[in-house]
Order: structure tokens, then sequence, then C-alpha cells
């Protein structure tokens, strides 16, 4: 029988496609933003929905502006060189226990972006398209292709079904 641990290595490099990571420089400070996965972009979708749902009428600019504040808070990983890659961001304020009080990283670094001008959301939005753009083309090249080379697939023993490769 198969485990968990064998099915995640199985599936590690079909889960790699697409990742990519890319800092850049705006202003003096470096971020870095990464593509995001399909668990992320659900949740950009059902929030755009959800304010939809609680009867925000979006203009189409306010919609831009969403959709870019979401995808956004998601895909930066790093701000100069404070990690970003945990779900959560400590406030700096502290339960009466001495348990530090923490906030979603996606609510507290949308926060942030709603204080930024539009022009420097644009220059990131821009590399965040750049990134996308990118992961593409790496995936294009990777398009499938039979087994066994050109012109000869390979097939599996019940003769239906055709193997593919992503290179």
């Amino acid at each position: 029988m198969v485990n968990l641990k064998q099915l995640k290595k199985a599936f590690k490099p079909i889960v790699e496609i697409g990742k990519r990571q890319r800092t850049m420089t705006l202003g003096a400070t470096e971020i870095t933003l990464k593509t995001l996965t399909s668990k992320e972009d659900g949740e950009v979708q059902k929030s755009i929905s959800m304010q939809r749902e609680e009867g925000q009428d979006l203009s189409p600019l306010e919609f831009v502006d969403a959709f870019r504040r979401e995808v956004l808070s998601r895909a930066i990983v790093k701000i100069d060189d404070l990690d970003l890659s945990e779900g959560f961001v400590e406030t700096g304020e502290q339960l009466d226990d001495g348990t530090p009080i923490k906030v979603p990283k996606t609510e507290a670094v949308g926060e942030l972006l709603d204080t930024m001008s539009r022009v420097a959301l644009t220059q990131i939005f821009d590399e965040m398209t750049a990134l996308i753009s990118e992961a593409e083309e790496s995936r294009e090249e990777g398009r499938a292709r039979p087994c066994g080379g050109e012109g000869s697939p390979h097939q599996e023993t019940s003769g239906t079904r055709q193997a593919v490769h992503y290179v």
C-alpha cells in the first residue's frame, strides 16, 4: 500500500511546476514576490466575491485595486530582510499571559498596500505579471509529449491511454 510520504514524493516534481520567485527593488527596498498556488488563487477569488456579496458594488477601478491587493498580499514573501513566508505576523502587542498577538500575513501586508500610491502598486504588480509570464513560459517549454519519442507513443497495457511527460 502507498503511504502519504511516498505520494508526496511522487507528486513533488509536478507541484514544483510554475513555482517561481522574483526580487525587485522599489526605491531603496527589495521586495520578493512568488507565484501563487491554486489554493491562494482561490482565496483571491473568494475574497473578491465576498466583497461583492457584502453589498460593495465595486467599480472597475476598485475591482482592479482589490484584485491587486489580494494577489500581492499573498505574493510578497520578503521585504528587505524581513521573511514574510509564514502565515502570520506579530503585531508587537501581547496578551496578558505574554503570548504575542498575531494577524494573518495577508491582512498585515494588505493594510500596508492600501497606504501605497497607485504608481508603487502598479510597479509591484507589473513585476508580478512578469513573474507569472515567466512561469507560464517555463510551463510552455514543458508541454506534454508522448513517451517513447516522436511518433511512437507509449501505450499502457489497456491500450486505451497514452502516457505523457512534461519536460
